[in-house]
């Protein structure tokens, strides 16, 4: 089908938000599209978010708690309309000072026209939150 313009579209995501062009990177978005992250204890970022107003609440929230120390997809497995993207990230949480890093996993889903329609994040949720969470030990 379209993978490879999709793994691109992917690809160019990925150095978007790393450029901090987050503007670019809504238009790669549909204006409906779907954005989900777990749901997770004390991350005020998680849960599911319709549409591009809401993404961009997604990306103020993670810029204004989070620092990043490293961002890494490192795979791009397409397949008709789906990429799945492999890779691993660390943060360090503004408010405990507490870092943590994960392995990640990003489905995303693309239109015929290599939009992407919806965004599903998969990561190491109580490394997440107990990054988030008040006390003296480190997430990591």
């Amino acid at each position: 089908m379209h993978e490879q313009r999709n793994t691109e579209n992917a690809k160019r995501s990925y150095e978007l938000f790393k450029a901090g062009d987050v503007g670019s990177l809504m238009n790669l978005y549909t204006e409906d599209s779907d954005w989900e992250t777990p749901d997770t204890e004390n991350v005020p970022h998680g849960g599911k978010r319709r549409g591009r107003e809401q993404m961009m609440e997604v990306f103020s929230l993670v810029v204004g708690n989070m620092q990043n120390l490293h961002f890494e997809p490192r795979e791009f497995v397409a397949q008709d309309k789906t990429v799945v993207v492999l890779g691993d990230y660390g943060w360090r949480i503004n408010s405990t000072g507490k870092e943590f890093t994960s392995d990640f996993v990003h489905v995303l889903t693309f239109d015929d026209a290599g939009k992407i329609t919806s965004f599903k994040e998969h990561l190491d949720t109580a490394k997440a939150r107990d990054a988030y969470t008040a006390g003296s030990a480190q997430g990591a």
